[in-house]
């Protein structure tokens, strides 16, 4: 039954009832013929429907009528019926009111206007007239009640509780004061301000309070009876509100009343015993002792002798004050007890108190403050030893292109459960839930405005999407979209609504308003709680009452924001299309702002959140002062004598760029090759004699060209005990199919086969061993380390090999995850990032590199089983080293900066990005091989052209560069 009010939205509301009603075939009471309403000036009888006959049931009445609730139950018989109705705010509702009722209440064509009604409205009423019925409290006349006569607040009450009971929203009974109160007085907790209140709500309402002997009960002991003034055996008090010591059972004794409601008020200790130290500092012998606070504190065992009653409360005063032993160390189970005992005597446990959530799924989205909540979530797992479902070796994403599985879990085996799963997937809540078993598993993300979204991620993902890499700009892409955007190429699966593709849903086609729907309410179903980026602190709070977990542990700092000069304004036009192209995100974005806040009402309240929020932002401050003052861990500095052992066709001429960069800034010595020489002599162990103008106990800082690791001999150059030792490695199935192409008109042995393919099915035939040439046709890495690479070593001789590698070298790099070595090796080396930032040096054309099948790597990793192995091997330490030196988190954090400064230095620099190099151009050329480089822009100042020149420069030059600079020429 809808009682449907007058200009209040009601024939909306009737609408949605009407075609419930169609839909489920329900039977609807209609008003008579030629009628809209029933006879809405008059109680509502069955005579108003059409066609009724006596004991005719109805299922619904959605009609005007004046609510009358016997008459509506002889035609509405089911005993579960509904009765609602819809209010609205009068002053808007009259306005529309006379408005839309001016011709037909008499009072309202009276008026000129609703001003002149208002001013006049004694005049124009005539209540007697029955059209003007509804033009006075029109609702309460509707409801059924008298709106003409002015009802008592008793008469209106009443009213009020019959239509709480008609329209079945009992709320809860009204309450009534508390006349019968104990207050806990507390020490130095503002309880003298809560004291004057009770005290003059006791002088209002003619409470009896109890008033102690002496200004106060003897509250160094237990209180007594004994301590009332005037007490007479069997005497009962309303109220207690002086300082006094916890004692619930002599209190019922003068406190007979049943309803007695015990509260008490606490204050940060710290705050409480500097005040209470200034205040009891004559009063309390072990205050009176020392000089000050800081003092007494420091010599506390000293001054405070616990046996003398006026230093009772020196040590948790307030814990005394509730009865309990305050000397004496209590196990955590007699804390907790007591604990319970408190919350039974103060009636407080009005909720049971939660415990932590320990089992956490937090959809990672992109571009949308995510891995801030990633850092804070990982902090809590290694707080709380969770465990962590971790993407496969090398990966810092699962497969994200693809829904979740569980085989994109490192070390995943079946059966296996986890308590939370933190890093970037595509959402597959029928996998997840295999490696997420628990069901208190609590999921929830983040969600942006998808307008700054997609800014961030346009400029974020430039060079890895092709959708964004092809256009010049944000605006150029956005005009062009259909151009630019090949929905099939994988790297372009979130160029478009990719929150909506994380959620796991299809982001390329049009769905229906029935499937978004559907999809919403999967969402809905499937997360406790969506969090809006826009509104961050705000929803570290609300998770924080979710998980239940402390305020310390939300506590964030941003990760992975840019800078301010790199964010670009979104003009309104721009954000339109943005809206349109991400129309699915849009959409969602709305709706979970709008549950976030309904959350947050429901949870929390504004009243507390802001208190809440105010302690977050403080706690955050404060660690960000102490991070700025107080460094946890002494500061590194930058090493200056590195040797950088340089392998063959592994990105090692890139490395020496680097290398050669920061000689050039720190001004280092560096030993050169002999002239003429791009290296030392490779094909020898290492002598000081291969170095260009070597003088006897000279010692150099930096050494980075080719050749033969020799330790002993190194050392005699590099006589710094502080020498840093690295390299780097290769997958060696790559690496040989580069070497051949590199070395093919090099090596005899690659010059004599046709291919690479016919070389691995007749090396034998073609591997001249006592050719000097040849020495790096066979585990080359492993010759490049110093070690026989021909003869077979077994497992015993090759494991003792690696550990004299380990203990030499601080650190191997790995080819395959470049720019990871690059973080790496800048927080070994106490370099900054700029120092990292590297560009492709020596790398061939595309077209030039040949697929390796399946067989041809098995024969690689046979004929090179040494390089092989090693590589393996490095490969677990390099990330064991990522795990310990810099974590996860902060390694995908520094990845998006060593890469967006790359690429604005690309930008900035390069004339048409990587091209091959032409034999007449004055850059490193070797014939039959497309070797690429950048060339500097032309149109540069001087300045800005020298610093691009050194990224781009080739290795060789560079190395002729800086011994000119180290005078030696």
């Amino acid at each position: 039954m809808f009682l449907k009010t007058h200009k209040t939205g009601g024939s909306t509301v009737q609408n949605v009832m009407l075609r419930y009603i169609d839909k489920a075939n329900l039977t609807l009471a209609v008003p008579q013929e030629h009628r809209v309403t029933f006879v809405d000036s008059n109680y509502f009888s069955p005579i108003y429907i059409r066609n009724y006959k006596a004991g005719k049931t109805y299922d619904v009445i959605t009609h005007h009528l004046r609510f009358n609730p016997k008459e509506l139950k002889k035609v509405l018989k089911h005993n579960d019926t509904f009765y609602f109705s819809i209010l609205r705010n009068p002053v808007t509702q009259m306005e529309s009111s006379f408005s839309f009722f001016k011709k037909d209440f008499p009072a309202f064509s009276s008026a000129k206007s609703l001003e002149d009604f208002l001013n006049n409205a004694s005049e124009y009423h005539n209540a007697r007239h029955p059209k003007n019925s509804r033009v006075k409290n029109p609702t309460w006349f509707d409801f059924g009640y008298n709106n003409r006569d002015n009802c008592s607040e008793e008469q209106y009450t009443k009213a009020l509780r019959e239509i709480e009971r008609s329209m079945g929203f009992v709320t809860a009974a009204p309450c009534s004061p508390k006349r019968h109160v104990m207050f806990l007085k507390t020490h130095k907790t503002g309880s003298t301000t809560v004291q004057n209140v009770l005290l003059r709500y006791t002088d209002n309402a003619n409470l009896t309070l109890a008033v102690p002997v002496h200004g106060k009960f003897g509250y160094l002991n237990h209180f007594s009876h004994k301590n009332i003034r005037n007490y007479k055996n069997g005497k009962s008090y309303d109220i207690i509100a002086h300082h006094l010591r916890f004692n619930p059972e002599e209190l019922k004794k003068v406190l007979k009343h049943n309803d007695t409601f015990y509260f008490s008020i606490l204050r940060n200790p710290v705050t409480q015993m500097e005040s209470s130290f200034a205040y009891f500092k004559q009063k309390y012998p072990a205050f009176s002792s020392a000089k000050s606070l800081e003092d007494f504190l420091n010599n506390a065992r000293k001054y405070h002798n616990a046996r003398h009653p006026k230093n009772s409360r020196v040590k948790n005063p307030t814990w005394f004050d509730f009865g309990y032993n305050n000397r004496d160390n209590c196990s955590e189970q007699q804390y907790t007890t007591a604990l319970r005992e408190i919350e039974r005597s103060m009636d407080f446990p009005t909720a049971p108190p939660c415990s932590p959530k320990r089992h956490v799924m937090f959809l990672k989205t992109h571009k949308t403050g995510s891995t801030t909540v990633q850092n804070m979530m990982l902090r809590y797992i290694d707080k709380a030893n969770l465990t962590l479902a971790v993407p496969q070796e090398h990966r810092v994403t699962f497969v994200e292109t693809k829904m979740f599985s569980p085989k994109y879990i490192r070390n995943y085996k079946a059966g296996k459960t986890y308590d939370v799963i933190t890093h970037h997937l595509r959402f597959n809540p029928k996998e997840l839930k295999k490696v997420l078993k628990h069901n208190d598993t609590f999921y929830f993300s983040i969600l942006r405005n998808p307008v700054t979204q997609m800014e961030s991620s346009f400029s974020f993902f430039k060079m890895k999407f092709p959708a964004f890499s092809s256009a010049k700009s944000l605006e150029d892409f956005l005009n062009n979209a259909r151009k630019y955007h090949n929905a099939r190429h994988p790297k372009n699966s979130r160029v478009k609504n990719p929150t909506w593709f994380d959620f796991g849903y299809n982001n390329r086609d049009n769905c229906s308003e029935q499937q978004y729907t559907t999809a919403l309410r999967e969402i809905e179903r499937s997360f406790n709680l969506i969090l809006i980026a826009e509104y961050f602190d705000e929803s570290m709070i609300l998770l924080k009452e979710f998980l239940c977990w402390d305020i310390d542990d939300v506590v964030t700092f941003k990760h992975n924001s840019r800078n301010e000069m790199d964010i670009k304004t979104v003009n309104e036009e721009t954000a339109r299309k943005i809206k349109e192209w991400n129309s699915l995100d849009w959409k969602m974005y709305i709706h979970f702002n709008v549950t976030f806040w309904k959350k947050i009402e429901e949870t929390i309240g504004l009243a507390r959140l802001k208190d809440e929020l105010a302690i977050l932002r403080e706690k955050r401050g404060r660690l960000e002062k102490q991070s700025m003052d107080f460094p946890t861990a002494p500061p590194c500095s930058p090493k200056r004598h590195v040797m950088f052992l340089k392998t063959h066709k592994t990105g090692g001429s890139t490395v020496q760029n680097m290398m050669l960069r920061y000689i050039d800034k720190a001004n280092l010595t560096l030993a050169v090759p002999q002239e003429h020489r791009v290296t030392f002599v490779e094909t020898n162990y290492f002598s000081p004699k291969y170095i260009r103008n070597y003088k006897a106990g000279k010692t150099y800082d930096v050494i980075t060209h080719h050749l033969r690791f020799n330790p002993k001999e190194l050392k005699k150059v590099l006589k710094h005990n502080d020498t840093f030792y690295f390299s780097i490695l290769r997958n060696p199935v790559t690496q040989m199919e580069s070497s051949f192409s590199f070395f093919k008109k090099d090596f005899p042995a690659f010059s004599s086969a046709k291919s690479l393919e016919d070389f691995l099915n007749n090396a034998r035939k073609y591997h001249n061993t006592r050719h000097p040439k040849n020495s790096r046709v066979k585990n080359p890495t492993w010759f490049d380390f110093g070690y026989n690479n021909r003869q077979n070593f077994s497992e015993q001789q090759f494991t003792k090999a690696l550990r004299e590698i380990e203990r030499s070298f601080n650190l191997i790099l790995i080819a395959e995850y470049f720019d990871e070595s690059m973080i790496l090796l800048k927080e070994f080396l106490c370099w900054d990032i700029d120092d990292v930032v590297t560009f492709k040096h020596n790398s061939r054309n595309e077209m030039d590199i040949k697929t390796v099948n399946e067989e041809m790597a098995r024969k690689i990793k046979e004929w090179n089983s040494l390089d092989w192995k090693m590589y393996i091997h490095f490969n677990v330490t390099f990330w064991k080293k990522i795990e310990e030196k810099i974590g996860q988190a902060r390694l995908e954090e520094e990845l998006a900066i060593l890469r967006e400064k790359r690429g604005r230095l690309e930008k900035q620099c390069s004339q048409d990005g990587l091209v091959i190099v032409k034999k007449n151009e004055q850059r490193y050329f070797k014939k039959g091989i497309h070797l690429m480089a950048h060339s500097v822009k032309s149109d540069l100042d001087r300045e800005m052209k020298e610093k691009c020149k050194q990224y781009f420069i080739h290795p060789v030059v560079y190395t002729q560069k800086l011994y000119a600079k180290q005078g030696c020429y």
